[in-house]
């Protein structure tokens, strides 16, 4: 039941980010699609920066008692987000600073989701995951549609800067007073800084490993870049399954792992691993044989081959999945340094692989596609054998 109702927290803000997405490239010309869909990206690995590990930090504290007050970290976290988006915007086209500006709450929105999911509140921190201001940015700008406003690449930006303020003062009133951003209680210790930090490698390399393809495929072909991030997009409807179930598993993980509990462990992977393998099976085959269609009415058919290049990618995100949640395992376990390892060897192949395809001058977005596959294969393989080793101790999870 408690999975259900992160499920359906987190259900609105995941379509409504892939709507945000598909609305970007039906309405912005593919040069232009290019240009947001890249700063698009530049605005996700800043946040990385900006939370400092916060995220993760207060979900596992919070959930195992040892942290009463995420203030400083948030006020720490919004502080050097502010300092960060100002930076960017020196390297920014102007109509794209509204959304370089949303910075600060996009970062602090992801903190003020887990404070939730760590107290028990799974509807409510699934439903402010991050996506949320893309789902938000999406609905003004339809509204903006049934008014016969021209979308644009400001307009575009100022919506989604509009929503990330909305979604950030909801997690403050929704978090309560002890969890509230407020500067006169200063900032967070250095020491608690370090202990943050140690989770900033692991979901930055995951995050490059998926997105660093637009940067090299920004320097070889107009519109590669706009039909990888389409189909990354569409294939992310995996990933957002694939996020539930974390969210969903990590605090338990911290709890059993508290308790030495390695029974209850390996019962939850079980259970995870057969209902991922039941929807999320039934799941693909429905969009193999409806997704083309939706996606040539809704964004045109110069977007097709983003769908088909979806199905690849929806493939690993599946795979993650059925392998077992191995990632949060790790995490909630200590392991951080471990999943860093993983991550940045998959970030390496990937890094390697995108570097001779754009030395080969190679415009096809498939072969990416497939670099990215590999990469999240070697990833997921890896965690699978430290968590094994380091906290089953070697019992395998049948």
């Amino acid at each position: 039941m408690k999975l259900i109702k992160v499920g359906l927290g987190r259900g609105f803000p995941a379509i409504g980010a892939i709507l945000f997405n598909l609305l970007v490239a039906s309405r912005l010309s593919i040069e232009k699609a290019d240009i947001f869909f890249f700063w698009f990206t530049v605005l996700y690995i800043l946040s990385f920066f900006g939370r400092l590990g916060f995220d993760i930090y207060v979900l596992r504290d919070i959930s195992s008692g040892r942290l009463s007050s995420a203030t400083q970290a948030k006020n720490t976290a919004f502080l050097v987000s502010t300092v960060l988006s100002i930076g960017a915007l020196f390297f920014a086209e102007r109509d794209i600073w509204w959304l370089l500006l949303s910075l600060p709450f996009f970062s602090v929105a992801g903190i003020n989701s887990s404070i939730l999911r760590a107290e028990g509140k799974e509807l409510l921190g699934g439903a402010l995951e991050t996506s949320l201001l893309s789902s938000l940015a999406f609905l003004e700008l339809a509204a903006f549609l049934l008014f016969q406003f021209k979308i644009d690449i400001e307009l575009i930006s100022l919506s989604f800067f509009l929503s990330a303020a909305v979604v950030f003062f909801a997690g403050e009133i929704l978090v309560g007073g002890s969890h509230t951003v407020a500067i006169r209680k200063g900032l967070i210790s250095i020491s608690e800084i370090r202990s943050g930090l140690r989770f900033v490698p692991s979901p930055l390399m995951i995050y490059l490993a998926q997105w660093i393809a637009v940067f090299f495929l920004s320097a070889v072909g107009s519109g590669a870049v706009s039909i990888y991030s389409v189909a990354v997009r569409l294939a992310s409807g995996f990933a957002f399954v694939a996020i539930t179930i974390d969210a969903f598993v990590a605090p338990r993980f911290a709890k059993y792992l508290h308790d030495g509990d390695k029974a209850g462990v390996r019962a939850l992977i079980n259970s995870v691993r057969k209902m991922s393998i039941l929807f999320l099976g039934a799941g693909y085959l429905i969009y193999v044989a409806l997704g083309g269609y939706f996606i040539e009415w809704l964004v045109g058919v110069e977007y097709l081959q983003a769908f088909y290049i979806s199905l690849l990618v929806a493939v690993s995100y599946c795979f993650m999945l059925f392998v077992g949640p191995y990632q949060y395992l790790l995490l909630m376990g200590g392991e951080e340094y471990k999943v860093a390892l993983c991550n940045g060897i998959s970030l390496i192949v990937m890094v390697l692989g995108g570097a001779t395809l754009w030395f080969a001058s190679v415009e096809d977005v498939w072969a990416y596609a497939c670099v990215l596959v590999v990469s999240r294969f070697v990833s997921v393989m890896m965690m699978r054998h430290f968590s094994l080793k380091t906290i089953l101790g070697g019992e395998h999870v049948k």
